[in-house]
């Protein structure tokens, strides 16, 4: 009876084990990013911080941009929000949309401590957020030139020839 249950678990160990041998380093790298991602979504903090940290050292945006809105939400240790933007810029380097939206966010309120309000950085990274196909960047940019026309058309004048940018739209 104990040799059955010992072969049943290597019929399921076993191809687990042989299947992660195969996997490239992208896909071990994602599961990580995954595992981080859930623990977020549980409260589990301290276990994203660990699957996420040595990858956004390593410089995957996508675990940089979740190190980043830890830090920004205080979940694991205080709000830092200066460390938070150090994630978010490094993921934005890499053309991460959601990291260049956050960074606009940032930008476009400060953090009342250590990083000021600064309107054209924020119209900046909103629009690269945007140019990357980011839908809230795409309806802040619209937002932004409704309430801050001048400030937008003075950074990008062709605003209008964008194929996502209507007006029309954020009157809806």
């Amino acid at each position: 009876m104990k040799r059955r249950y010992v072969l049943i678990l290597l019929f399921c160990i076993v191809p687990l084990t042989v299947s992660a041998w195969f996997m490239t380093g992208e896909e071990r790298d994602q599961l990580s990013v995954d595992a981080g991602i859930e623990a977020i979504r549980s409260g589990n903090y301290a276990e994203a911080f660990n699957q996420l940290i040595p990858l956004a050292k390593e410089g995957n945006p996508e675990a940089q941009y979740n190190m980043g809105w830890l830090y920004a939400n205080g979940f694991g240790a205080g709000v830092d929000v200066p460390t938070a933007v150090y994630w978010w810029k490094k993921a934005a380097a890499s053309n991460h949309a959601a990291s260049q939206f956050s960074l606009g966010m940032v930008y476009l309120t400060g953090d009342g401590k250590t990083i000021k309000k600064n309107v054209p950085e924020a119209i900046h990274w909103h629009m690269r957020s945007a140019r990357n196909g980011y839908v809230e960047g795409q309806e802040m940019i619209r937002q932004l030139y409704e309430t801050r026309k001048r400030a937008v058309l003075k950074l990008y004048p062709d605003i209008a020839t964008e194929p996502w940018f209507s007006k029309k739209k954020s009157a809806e």
